[in-house]
């Protein structure tokens, strides 16, 4: 038996780790004047940046069709699969789950889902997690538990200036209730049990940024790390750099070294240009 693994492209996998690993990866979709397009085919995650600024209104997100998870799964098991184990983005954040929920309904059984209840690497780091160990023969069931322990320790932080796209994304209520009194603050902001919650409110990048240690230091010894940005790599780079120069490299970062990510749009669209944050897995 073998099991197969499917996300979707919020995960924030690179292309060469999700083919390395055999990941079936469905492209999450942004509207961007009336056209729905599909991430990494219709339009390249660089692409929709440099158009988003010149847009009259923000860009908006949708769900994949129910028909894209659906193929995905038939090239799995074309593949020779005997199962498929799909995991997706937090289920409070997206349509992800649904989607994907109405296609697995399609094969009886054999195709199991997984809410990884986190939003980019914080789920991708999961998703590679899973795969390795499908490489190594675990099943869907074994997979599931093994998920279940790793999903307590995923982490992930994120600066925020833009504060009016995270309200218009309307999935953050308490933020609707606080924004007046905000409005010169900056967030900083964690993903827990499927939601957004806030962390700090601070008055400068700076600060935000220096926040976003003192939270990385305090995870201890992390088995993945990566930097994200939304439009922000010089700050994001000059993050790595602080994080490495820290004492005690060792029990932060253990063995493997971190990467730099520029998030999904989709991800991107909400916080606004200039976030930047840390998603990683603790040691257990």
């Amino acid at each position: 038996m073998s099991t197969g693994i499917v996300t979707d492209s919020t995960a924030d996998i690179p292309a060469a780790e999700a083919e390395r690993l055999g990941i079936q990866v469905v492209p999450a979709v942004v509207v961007m004047d009336g056209k729905a397009l599909r991430e990494g085919i219709d339009i390249t995650r660089s692409q929709m940046y440099e158009r988003i600024p010149d847009l009259a209104h923000l860009p908006t997100t949708a769900a994949p069709s129910s028909g894209s998870f659906e193929q995905a799964y038939h090239r799995l098991f074309d593949r020779g699969v005997s199962e498929i184990l799909s995991i997706h983005v937090s289920s409070k954040l997206s349509g992800m789950m649904n989607a994907a929920l109405v296609a697995a309904q399609r094969f009886r059984g054999k195709v199991h889902l997984f809410d990884s209840e986190q939003v980019s690497l914080g789920l991708g780091f999961q998703v590679m997690a899973a795969a390795e160990a499908a490489v190594r023969g675990a099943t869907a069931a074994q997979l599931l538990q093994f998920l279940n322990q790793i999903k307590s320790r995923a982490q992930v932080i994120a600066m925020v200036d833009r504060l009016e796209n995270l309200r218009r994304s309307g999935r953050i209520s308490w933020l609707r209730a606080e924004l007046g009194s905000l409005l010169q603050i900056r967030l900083v902001v964690t993903v827990a049990e499927g939601t957004v919650r806030k962390l700090a409110e601070v008055r400068t990048r700076a600060r935000g940024l220096l926040h976003l240690v003192e939270v990385a230091r305090s995870w201890g010894v992390m088995e993945r790390l990566a930097v994200l940005h939304v439009g922000a790599e010089n700050e994001a780079r000059g993050l790595l750099e602080h994080l490495a120069t820290l004492p005690g490299l060792e029990s932060l970062f253990g063995t493997g070294i971190p990467w730099l990510v520029e998030a999904t749009p989709v991800i991107g669209i909400h916080t606004g240009q200039g976030a930047v944050g840390l998603a990683g897995i603790r040691r257990a």
